[in-house]
């Protein structure tokens, strides 16, 4: 009789036999040898029933289940099964089943099909051995995929035709299976050294020894794929902080999250390395710029192709763009531009002094790369809020120079807003640089630095100073030919005025008269010695005094006057007082 695949098992996993086979003891067929019955590894099975398995015969006799020949006219023997040996027992169903299983499981990595059974008995009933058919197994289209496939997702690669039947054969003999072959292949010292390799072009190191086989497991697994850990490394926090690291130091800032994604891809497609991101952000036009920006603050020029090249590839090769700029100032030509300004506007040249003009110009030269993108009302807050003080360096420089990376800000800002374009024309050609930058500088921080505190308050302005100043709020900068009354004796002239800072500069009067002014405008009757504020030496101090209009400053000393002007007197009126933009007094005399 016949019974059809999906009708013969049992909860055991055998074949339910359908009527009633003939009982005699265990029932097992006893041995034969020689020509009993079928001969050439088989036996006959007349006396059983004949039932059809997977579309192949199968003997049942005494409940058990044996395997037939194609042409079901005897049961097949053990040795038939070996291929090797001459035992004549008798082939279990059973013994064939559990065979199968084994073999496709270790060789395909899945469990045996319909059809795997079925040619299975189909090779052992045409006179195959179980290693014939597990060779099969091994050297089918599926396996050749499956290896092809582990090769292809580990290595990126197929095996050669020499490398790939080696394997199969390995299966074969049941010395590999799919399993060991996955593991070896991720273990393999191509893999180890594919991997190293993805580490060090994206993050400039190879794995640890628990990093590395952890990668690897997964890849033997199925879990990962070489290309899953090139995306994975390409993306994780440290390539991530790695290329934010590079952005920051060379172009001050971090890269928005589309150009951060972009370049993380390019890594872990390989068209990209780490070196390569460091190299074409130190390259890029933005970081070109900054250069050419440092020269023209630092050097007051333009950088020459050479000298942009050197230090691009100092950034690339990591260095700061900070690090630049403190080259750039510490350079030759940089001490010129210093040595010109120390001596036209300071009036003595020493080692102090230069490594002060050196930090301003490095200093400026950073925190304007920091605003030169600011808007205009950005550029006017930061000015704002800028605010100095003397400090107890013994040199005019180094008393003035901010203390914080906010007061470089404000400095940098107020630079711009004074240069001769206007705020939303900011570039860097918008600020002075140099020598020139330097002085306008130090008339900055004069003037904040002498309006910053007092040594003295005026609680109430006598009605004299309150008229006093409402005219000084009446003047405009460049005018000429209007006077000025300082004292019962002395008036002064408004003469044309060149400071980009706006300040009103009068022609005429004395030393005396221009004290007498200023007690005026701020009712401030006591001894000078007392609102003291600054010494520079010299007989060159600033003094201050605090009034309900704000504070005030007198000094003799500025830039212009040390260079040589005749702006002897300067009177600092709190910001913006007289006009926008215009807090300063100048007396010529």
């Amino acid at each position: 009789m016949m019974v059809a695949a999906a009708d013969t098992s049992d909860g055991d996993g055998n074949i339910v036999v359908i009527g009633t086979p003939p009982s005699s003891g265990g029932g097992d067929i006893s041995p034969v040898t020689g020509g009993g019955g079928g001969g050439g590894g088989s036996v006959s099975s007349d006396s059983g029933q004949h039932i059809m398995v997977y579309g192949h015969h199968v003997a049942v006799i005494n409940g058990v289940k044996y395997l037939e020949n194609n042409a079901g006219t005897a049961v097949l023997t053990q040795s038939s099964f070996d291929g090797t040996s001459t035992n004549a027992t008798p082939l279990r169903l059973s013994q064939v089943d559990q065979a199968v299983q084994d073999a496709t499981e270790s060789e395909l990595g899945r469990s045996p099909s319909d059809q795997d059974y079925s040619n299975a008995y189909g090779q052992l009933g045409n006179g195959s051995s179980m290693a014939s058919v597990r060779s099969s197994i091994a050297h089918s289209q599926e396996a050749t995929n499956d290896i092809n496939g582990i090769w292809q997702h580990i290595l990126g690669r197929q095996p050669d035709s020499g490398a790939l039947n080696y394997l199969e054969d390995q299966m074969a003999s049941g010395q590999e299976s799919l399993g060991n072959i996955a593991y070896g292949t991720a273990h393999s010292q191509e893999a180890t050294n594919d991997v190293n390799g993805i580490w060090t072009r994206i993050l400039g190191r190879t794995p640890d020894s628990g990093a590395l086989n952890y990668l690897e497991d997964q890849m033997a697994s199925g879990q990962r794929s070489m290309n899953d850990i090139a995306y994975g490394t390409a993306h994780s926090q440290e390539a991530t902080n790695d290329v934010n690291g590079i952005w920051t130091r060379i172009l001050g800032r971090t890269p928005d999250s589309g150009t951060l994604n972009y370049l993380e891809d390019q890594m872990a497609s390989g068209q990209r390395s780490m070196n390569d991101i460091a190299y074409g952000t130190a390259y890029s036009q933005e970081s070109l710029t900054n250069i050419n920006g440092g020269y023209q603050i630092i050097l007051d020029r333009n950088a020459d192709s050479g000298g942009q090249g050197f230090y691009a590839n100092e950034l690339a090769q990591g260095q700061s763009l900070a690090n630049v700029f403190q080259q750039l100032a510490t350079s030759q030509e940089a001490q010129t531009q210093i040595a010109n300004f120390l001596s036209r506007d300071v009036g003595q040249i020493n080692d102090s002094l230069i490594n002060n003009g050196q930090t301003m110009l490095s200093d400026i030269a950073q925190a304007y790369q920091a605003i030169r993108n600011y808007t205009s009302e950005e550029l006017q807050t930061a000015a704002n809020n800028f605010s100095t003080q003397f400090n107890s360096s013994t040199n005019a420089l180094g008393s003035l120079m901010p203390q914080t990376w906010q007061g470089w800000l404000g400095l940098a800002s107020t630079l711009v807003l004074l240069s001769p374009l206007a705020p939303e024309a900011a570039g860097a050609e918008a600020i002075a640089g140099g020598a020139n930058l330097l002085t306008t500088a130090l008339d900055v921080e004069l003037h904040t630095a002498a309006i910053f505190e007092t040594r003295a308050t005026v609680s109430a302005l006598p009605d004299n100073a309150i008229s006093a100043l409402e005219e000084a709020k009446t003047f405009i900068p460049n005018q000429t030919g209007r006077t000025l009354q300082l004292d019962e004796n002395t008036t002064v002239t408004q003469i044309n005025g060149t400071k980009s800072r706006g300040a009103i500069v009068f022609q005429g009067g004395s030393d005396d008269s221009v004290i007498n002014y200023f007690r005026k405008i701020t009712g401030y009757n006591g001894d000078l010695n007392s609102i003291v504020k600054k010494d520079f030496g010299n007989g060159q101090k600033v003094w201050a005094v605090n009034t309900p209009e704000g504070n005030f400053a007198l000094r003799n000393y500025s830039a212009s006057a040390q260079r040589g002007g005749l702006d002897k007197w300067t009177i600092d009126f709190p910001e913006d007082y007289i006009q926008k933009d215009t807090d300063e007094f100048k007396f010529n005399f």
